[in-house]
């Protein structure tokens, strides 16, 4: 499980351009099921949000292709890999 918080509240959430404040905060949910991880997400933001928002959870399934890759970046981003584990890190 990830918690995020202190995050500063100029960024948007989505490409809708949706605001929030400092005082939001993300809790991802990660569950592993053999070749399977379900993912689930809760956001609160007790200054713009009346309720929290529960992202309908996702399950991303391992590709078994040896080849498979990520998408290239369109902007400023590094890929890290380690064995199994890729990832992508925007810097703006």
């Amino acid at each position: 499980m990830l918690d995020s918080i202190s995050l500063g509240d100029t960024t948007w959430l989505g490409r809708g351009g949706y605001f929030h404040s400092a005082e939001m905060r993300v809790v991802e949910k990660f569950t592993r099921k053999g070749d399977e991880i379900l993912y689930e997400v809760t956001v609160k933001d007790p200054e713009v949000l009346v309720e929290p928002w529960v992202m309908a959870p996702r399950t991303l399934q391992l590709n078994p292709n040896p080849d498979a890759g990520l998408l290239p970046e369109r902007a400023y981003c590094e890929v890290y890999e380690r064995e199994d584990i890729s990832t992508q890190i925007r810097h703006e």
